[in-house]
């Protein structure tokens, strides 16, 4: 199968252990980290997390799996004809 990269933009608690939480979800669901980006939202204390993943399974799953983490608000998967015209 061909291997899809799928870009996730994530709204999280400012928590000590939430991105090693989330690393650790994509990591036990066999998806590879192809770049990550972190920052901190001075207006709601938040963290804005943005994360490329790659592999040869659907995304959903995934994101199932993240939207279990009591630390996440919000999870957005950009579509790939977002992702084709940013790049």
């Amino acid at each position: 199968m061909m291997q899809l990269v799928q870009q996730i933009q994530i709204q999280a608690k400012d928590s000590p252990v939430v991105l090693e939480r989330i690393l650790q979800v994509i990591r036990y669901r066999g998806y590879k980290v192809c770049h990550l980006n972190m920052n901190k939202s001075p207006k709601n204390k938040g963290l804005t997390i943005e994360v490329s993943v790659e592999s040869d399974k659907m995304v959903e799953n995934l994101i199932h799996q993240l939207g279990k983490i009591v630390d996440i608000e919000q999870i957005k998967v950009k579509d790939q004809a977002e992702q084709k015209i940013t790049a």
